[in-house]
């Protein structure tokens, strides 16, 4: 419901005989011209690495061979959209093939200038699409960078560090592939930055791929949830860790819930159908007893009984009592997350990340000698 102050506002206005300059040049006073959404958007990876190899000794920084921001790795992905990798941590990806989130046009207009006005209710509806679109885009990036690590592990067998999670807003978005920018060069740079291989690369790309194949949004949503979830463990925020984690739990538990009961009899069986069917899926039938009904009927194991049990205990008890899960509780929330993922969606990942390490601390001699020079050099 718009507010009667702004409602009141006069709307900008968009005239067929201004079509030849709003799509012929720059903003005039007066006149704000169409625009289209970027086609290309990606993220820098954090921690900061290398990809395939570090630069050559004495290569520029530019895009030539050896050189940090040269594409090392690039792949047309079938879902539509191309992927670009380069040497300093960027990947980059070009949308405007993607059906769930193409480019949008944007219809300018004309306004009264040094008036206030409302912009055409066609641009804000387009508006509106390339926001939710470059929301869309964000977490199939921070989809990518669970599949990221999901490979890494796969072929290195120990945890990785999870890259920063990005969202609509930070996301690099650019016209072309060839123009995202890496960090400053710093000293040691080249010393502290890991290599992500190229086998690690093909295979992120290759299970992004399948996943966005299925144009499955909501499984999209969840894989990011469930990376947001880690991410904030590693952070040591395990209460939000364990609402978006348990989260994820109960989108998937309820979705083994109606596989269960469509097996047990759709409408040609005449079983459960109707208000039979409504009571089944109604607030009575809460996550905790759904659990119990799919483990007593073979639908989970009792590893997976176990390690939702947990979840949902800690998860109501931060809830609830403001009561904090513990580090082995969320954990136990994210291996219920990965079964479920590969028991019903068939999406395998693996999320056993480490954190940023230690907090920085002091030698307690340094700060004694800190403290005694403080001491000696006040004022008197």
């Amino acid at each position: 419901m718009e507010n009667r102050g702004v409602s009141s506002v006069q709307r900008a206005v968009r005239l067929d005989e201004d079509l030849p300059l709003l799509r012929g040049g720059p903003p005039i006073n007066g006149l704000w011209p169409d625009a289209i959404s970027m086609p290309i958007e990606g993220y820098l990876r954090t921690p900061y690495c290398w990809v395939v190899s570090a630069p050559t000794p004495g290569s520029n920084s530019g895009a030539g061979a050896g050189g940090r921001s040269e594409v090392v790795y690039s792949k047309r992905l079938a879902c539509g959209i191309d992927a670009r990798v380069r040497r300093d941590g960027w990947f980059m990806f070009d949308f405007s093939g993607w059906q769930h989130a193409p480019q949008v046009e944007i219809p300018g207009y004309r306004y009264e200038p040094g008036a206030t006005f409302r912009p055409t209710v066609d641009h804000e509806r387009a508006m509106e699409v390339a926001e939710k679109y470059a929301a869309l885009r964000s977490q199939v990036m921070n989809v990518h960078q669970a599949l990221l690590t999901t490979a890494g592990q796969m072929r290195s067998q120990y945890p990785w560090l999870l890259g920063e999670p990005v969202t609509s807003w930070s996301t690099m978005k650019n016209h072309s592939f060839f123009v995202a920018h890496g960090p400053a060069d710093g000293v040691g740079d080249q010393e502290r930055r890991g290599v992500i291989g190229h086998e690690i690369i093909a295979t992120s790309l290759e299970l992004l791929d399948e996943l966005l194949m299925r144009n499955d949004v909501p499984l999209i949503q969840i894989v990011e949830a469930t990376y947001l979830s880690v991410y904030r463990k590693v952070e040591k925020r395990f209460g939000e860790a364990i609402v978006l984690g348990w989260t994820v739990c109960e989108q998937l538990i309820e979705n083994l819930w109606k596989a269960m009961l469509d097996e047990c009899g759709g409408p040609s069986a005449g079983k459960i159908t109707g208000k039979r069917r409504q009571k089944l899926t109604g607030r009575d039938y809460t996550a905790s007893v759904k659990v119990e009904m799919l483990q007593v009927n073979g639908r989970l194991d009792d590893d997976l009984y176990q390690l939702l049990e947990i979840a949902r205990k800690a998860r109501n008890d931060w809830a609830h009592e403001m009561f904090a899960p513990t580090d082995i509780e969320t954990d136990a929330c994210r291996q219920a997350i990965e079964k479920l993922l590969f028991l019903r969606k068939g999406t395998r990942i693996s999320l056993m990340a480490s954190g940023p390490g230690a907090v920085p601390s002091l030698w307690v001699y340094f700060w004694e000698n800190l403290k005694e020079v403080r001491r000696s050099s006040a004022p008197r």
